[in-house]
């Protein structure tokens, strides 16, 4: 069996035994990199004792002086290397599982779950997962402190519990408390409790650091597209990919979620939800952009039933999520030997965050640059000013020269 087909037979497994989508991908890019890697050896068995060659080559994570607890990285490179070696002999899979999510504690099930159901209304799944699994920190404490009802609570008890989460960074703290407190103020409104206990929440003072986005020039991006190979089917579907996102500025995961319904050939446009807010977006669809969906329509995309536009070229021949979206500008970013230093980003939403660049570069006005983006107002956008490096240098104030007074510089 070869390394490609052990690996195809592997993800095969994880489907079957309905590993996440995230978990399949992450093992899918090591495999991905590991049959490139053995193809330039021209190695085509695989072993284990090969799998750490290639990890201490290709990642330069030499297990043999590598001991556990293993950082993420080496954890997730050294299962998924181990897990082939597993199927080919025919070995239970030591694949990392996800442990089942724990039920709410029963004395504060009925408020928590109507709390959620209602936050869910506005939000995306894995935000409501996010809210429920806060709640449930929160509420077990509460009965870890003989606490049985939420009429209960002290300005003690919640100010104890904020103290549990010191080593937490400050972004999931304020989250943290931010959703208690919510929770508190539709308990209240909604009678399950005497009195508004939101009130005893602590706020955290927290300002997000001001970030300037990663861009790439217009000559960065015209070079990765060149590294491209559009004779393949992978090059057709990635190039059409990466024209989606630097000509039209869409997020990753919309470009994943795109369907046959969302292009309107006849109106040259392209009309969908926007999966971060749920508000829809229309687009323009450009003459080169509609030519690169074509082309892989036609000659690179798997025969498949389903609607979704862009699909995995391994079997199952399944639609790509927006994590299986990130490795394809890292990949070609890399082929172009494009600067790489921290904090340039890799992501599809670099690409976004260059459109936004150059339309400020080209004097678009921000009304306009809110529109395409998808943004609901120009305060959203005005984070993309932090790119704008012609404009800021125009703000610059001159130094002023020291003043001589007396033989001495002041």
């Amino acid at each position: 069996m070869t390394i490609s087909h052990l690996a195809d037979m592997m993800e095969v497994y994880l489907h079957n035994k309905k590993y996440a989508e995230s978990t399949i991908l992450t093992y899918r890019y090591t495999w991905n990199q590991l049959i490139r890697f053995s193809k330039l050896e021209g190695v085509n068995e695989y072993s284990f004792e090969y799998g750490l060659r290639f990890a201490k080559l290709h990642y330069g994570i030499d297990f043999s002086k590598v001991e556990p607890p293993f950082t993420n990285r080496q954890n997730h490179v050294y299962k998924a290397l181990k897990s082939l070696d597993e199927y080919r002999q025919n070995l239970p899979i030591s694949t990392y599982r996800k442990q089942e999510k724990k039920s709410l504690p029963e004395q504060y099930k009925a408020v928590t779950e109507a709390y959620i159901a209602n936050y869910s209304k506005n939000v995306k799944p894995c935000s409501a997962e996010d809210a429920e699994y806060t709640l449930r920190k929160f509420t077990e404490y509460l009965c870890d402190c003989k606490v049985t009802r939420l009429d209960g609570i002290t300005p003690t008890i919640i100010c104890n519990f904020a103290a549990t989460m010191k080593e937490y960074v400050a972004t999931t703290r304020n989250s943290w408390l931010s959703r208690i407190r919510d929770f508190l103020k539709f308990a209240y409104e909604n009678e399950y409790t005497v009195h508004n206990l939101s009130v005893f929440v602590p706020k955290a003072r927290y300002t997000p650091p001001a970030k300037i986005p990663s861009v790439y020039t217009k000559g960065e991006i015209e070079k990765m597209l060149s590294m491209v190979d559009r004779a393949n089917p992978v090059g057709k579907r990635d190039y059409a990919i990466l024209k989606l996102a630097a000509c039209l500025g869409i997020r990753s995961g919309d470009i994943a979620a795109l369907k046959f319904e969302n292009l309107d050939w006849d109106k040259n446009i392209i009309c969908f939800g926007q999966e971060k807010t749920g508000n829809p977006q229309t687009l323009p669809l450009l003459n080169d952009v509609g030519e690169s969906i074509i082309d892989y329509l036609k000659n690179g995309r798997p025969q498949s039933d389903l609607s979704f536009i862009f699909l995995k070229h391994w079997a199952p021949y399944t639609n790509l999520t927006s994590e299986a979206l990130y490795p394809i500008m890292r990949k070609y970013r890399t082929l172009a030997k494009l600067p790489t230093e921290e904090p340039r980003k890799s992501g599809l939403h670099a690409l976004r965050f260059s459109l936004a660049s150059s339309m400020l570069a080209d004097e678009t006005p921000l009304p306009v640059i809110s529109e395409i983006l998808g943004h609901q107002n120009t305060k959203t956008t005005r984070i993309y000013t932090n790119i704008d490096i012609v404009g800021l240098r125009k703000c610059a104030l001159e130094v002023p020269l020291p003043i001589t007074i007396g033989g001495a510089n002041q």
